[in-house]
């Protein structure tokens, strides 16, 4: 819904609630509510509380959809987007999707100066690249006119200087 940097916070925080709580706890699996155990009031209501559930394992979908930034535009992502978000509280992420057209790689690495993108777009496939900066390196075509990349497939590595 928009709010990347509230979900960056529960990613990488480990005080309650957030995803890496549970793990601090000992969890080996995603609990169905946040306040499943917490150090004040012990384990949650047996008659609502998994300890193994699905619900916030959705996290993984926000990591591929934002943090990596890898989204169906069409079925079987014959096409798709990538528009990958990075937040200040990750240096690098490394994703690959293995569609039924071929492996998608979404990968970014920040550094002091800028940030570089290592893309891969299978054969017979195109996807939108949104770029998180300002491209400087790795595109020798421009952008429509909200900024995004048709790309061909191949692979890219693009580096940006961050808005």
């Amino acid at each position: 819904f928009g709010y990347s940097d509230i979900a960056y916070k529960l990613l990488v925080q480990t005080e309650y609630p957030s995803w890496l709580f549970p793990i601090e706890q000992g969890a080996t699996s995603i609990w169905e509510r946040w306040n499943g155990w917490t150090p004040e009031h012990g384990p949650g209501d047996p008659s609502m509380n998994s300890y193994s559930h699905y619900s916030f394992g959705a996290a993984v979908e926000w990591l591929y959809a934002n943090v990596a930034g890898i989204k169906a535009i069409e079925p079987g992502f014959k096409r798709f987007s990538l528009a990958p978000t990075p937040g200040p509280e990750l240096d690098y992420v490394e994703c690959h999707y293995d569609s039924v057209c071929g492996r998608i790689v979404s990968n970014w690495k920040r550094d002091a100066a800028s940030i570089t993108c290592t893309l891969t777009v299978p054969a017979n496939t195109t996807a939108l690249f949104t770029p998180p900066g300002t491209v400087t390196d790795g595109l020798d075509q421009e952008p429509d006119a909200n900024g995004v990349y048709a790309l061909a497939p191949g692979s890219y590595t693009v580096v940006l200087k961050e808005s």
